[in-house]
């Protein structure tokens, strides 16, 4: 998301267009390095002979976990950076409040004697 980062605070871009502009541009690069990967473990998922229930566990263990990581990787991390931009916004925006003067003690909220 460091691209969601750089089009936020360089380019001005709110959370969302940030966030998708972000998912835009590395989507093809993690999907090809994702299909190079699993599709190098495909002969460990389908072994056979001697040896082959070690190979084939170690090859489906390491195919679904690379499948689930690039599942969560285009579509949980761009929807947690919203997530995370939309809560920081919020933060910003209270912390001003938390810092209003205190009208001095025994006046009413107008400022006069009760």
């Amino acid at each position: 998301m460091e691209f969601a980062k750089q089009k936020r605070e360089m380019e001005g871009y709110s959370a969302f267009d940030a966030a998708m502009e972000g998912a835009q541009l590395r989507f093809r690069a993690i999907l090809m390095t994702t299909i190079s990967f699993v599709a190098g473990m495909i002969p460990l998922v389908v072994a056979s002979g001697a040896g082959a229930a070690s190979r084939w566990s170690l090859g489906t263990a390491v195919f679904a976990g690379m499948t689930m990581a690039t599942v969560l990787s285009v579509f949980f991390i761009p929807v947690l950076y919203y997530a995370i931009e939309i809560l920081k916004d919020k933060v910003k925006r209270r912390a001003p409040l938390a810092e209003q003067p205190v009208p001095p003690s025994g006046r009413g909220p107008e400022g006069r004697q009760p």
